[in-house]
């Protein structure tokens, strides 16, 4: 769950981005993408409620008589046994379709992409539609979750052939990868031929369909040691714990394959992530970011050339663990029980039953690291600007730098005012503090940032004061009485 629902996050966005933009960048590519996308979302799903769910329900679970109960077929868990098998099916057929398609619109883009354009929904009914000669077989036998005692987990179970379809789905991944691999192979033989690569070729689609050719690949030498490996036996277990991260990355590794490759998404959905911080403080987060933006300054600062490239292009691998890695901390509060008490001075705090040292003493030690890399990173800057000389410093984006030193300081001041929380609790200015102190630096956090902006970035300002507070002098002819005309600025 760690990486998967901020996968299922990010692969929504960029579908949204792509909806919305679809009249300057819909092609056939993105058509199969968001096709895709709604079969990765069915497959994951459905594998969360058939498969994942019922293993970690044991004994002792509160759901356990929520899954016990369903020990008779119904259509609804025949439906879900059937998706485990057809969807499989459906992801290796749109892979291999995706790379049919680039290999064809390298190979002549005019005449092929208008095809695909065109016909892209017949290929679609075909990749979900033909699976089903084979898993139909699913409805005509009982599915029920059957509980097993040895490894204390719920199984979604059936009297169908298990065997006969894993043959039928093997044979097909093996058909589907070998495809997949010539097309890929001819894609780029003939992207290496081109004299000028030019961009209307698309080849950073080519790029996401080669990973997931790759990915498809890996699926089937797993499949394939799961049907030759002896039950029990080291490598049977092996392709148990490898299969179901190589099926989420079948469903959920596009988002961030097409994020990589594809300099418009990234920038799009990256602006999108950035903007949504700003409504919002996540205390790590936020402590997170302004260590970050101190690195970024001090990179910039150091070489410019080398590092502002690197940082636009994989920024949001960055924001992405950002956003995310608290979660590892933070998500022991889904745990608890948080109520609305009232304190001795009469005021009212959200609070948990979760003990406060478990949630501030890895807040404090992140806190306290992100200080002082923060102070070390502000320093060097610093240090870099000094020495460099008045063209160079021309040159520099210093504004930027005094901005993020400013909030290193509010970032000091936070840390300091959670330590005091933690270590002393009994302190007679405990109250005051996590009244009055810790909304107060939270507050700052949020929305100090474009006052910061306003006041050290002459551009933002003169745009704010231009277009926004219409302040600029106007330009007005006024005409004296002796039949000239003078401009006069009012």
């Amino acid at each position: 769950m760690v990486y998967s629902i901020p996968s299922v996050v990010i692969y929504t966005l960029t579908v949204i981005i792509i909806r919305f933009k679809w009249t300057t960048i819909g092609t056939s590519f993105y058509q199969f993408y968001m096709f895709e996308y709604a079969m990765n979302m069915l497959t994951y799903f459905n594998t969360l409620l058939s498969i994942r769910f019922p293993n970690l329900i044991g004994a002792d679970s509160r759901l356990r008589n929520f899954f016990a109960s369903q020990n008779e077929t119904t259509f609804e868990l025949q439906c879900q046994f059937f998706l485990q098998f057809h969807m499989a099916f459906v992801q290796y057929g749109t892979t291999t379709v995706v790379a049919i398609n680039r290999m064809t619109i390298i190979i002549n883009m005019e005449y092929f992409e208008k095809k695909w354009r065109r016909f892209s929904w017949l290929w679609m009914i075909l990749i979900v539609s033909i699976p089903f000669f084979v898993t139909f077989q699913v409805f005509l036998y009982d599915v029920f979750f059957k509980y097993n005692k040895t490894s204390d987990r719920f199984d979604l179970t059936s009297g169908c052939p298990i065997f006969s379809l894993f043959s039928f789905l093997f044979y097909f991944m093996c058909g589907c990868s070998v495809i997949t691999l010539v097309s890929n192979a001819v894609t780029f033989i003939k992207i290496r031929r081109l004299p000028i690569k030019t961009r209307k070729l698309e080849i950073q689609f080519c790029l996401v369909s080669l990973i997931a050719g790759i990915i498809q690949i890996i699926g089937t030498l797993l499949t394939l040691a799961m049907r030759n490996a002896v039950p029990n036996t080291d490598l049977f277990k092996l392709t148990n714990l490898c299969l179901p991260f190589v099926s989420d990355a079948l469903s959920l590794a596009q988002p961030f394959v097409l994020m990589t490759f594809s300099e418009p998404i990234r920038k799009l959905v990256t602006g999108i992530m950035f903007n949504f911080h700003c409504c919002g403080c996540l205390v790590p987060t936020s402590y997170a970011i302004t260590t970050i933006i101190s690195i970024n300054r001090m990179t910039i600062i150091w070489n410019h050339y080398l590092f502002e490239p690197l940082w636009r292009n994989y920024s949001f691998v960055l924001i992405f663990v950002i956003y995310f890695l608290p979660f590892i901390s933070t998500g022991q509060l889904f745990e608890s029980d948080c109520t609305f008490g009232k304190r001795s001075d009469d005021t009212f705090v959200l609070s948990c039953s979760l003990p406060t040292s478990i949630l501030f003493t890895p807040l404090i030690v992140f806190q306290i690291g992100c200080m002082v890399c923060s102070i070390i990173c502000n320093a060097t800057s610093l240090i870099l600007v000094v020495r460099a000389t008045k063209e160079i410093k021309a040159k520099m984006e210093i504004n930027f730098l005094i901005l993020i030193i400013v909030t290193t300081v509010v970032l000091f001041l936070g840390a300091a005012i959670s330590f005091i929380l933690s270590s002393y609790p009994t302190y007679p200015m405990y109250s005051f503090f996590h009244t009055y102190g810790l909304p107060l630096i939270s507050d700052l956090f949020t929305i100090m940032h474009p006052w910061l902006l306003y006041v050290l970035s002459n551009p933002i300002k003169k745009h704010i004061h231009r277009d926004i507070l219409r302040l600029t002098p106007k330009n007005v002819d006024v005409a004296p009485q002796t039949g000239s005309r003078i401009n006069v600025k009012i």
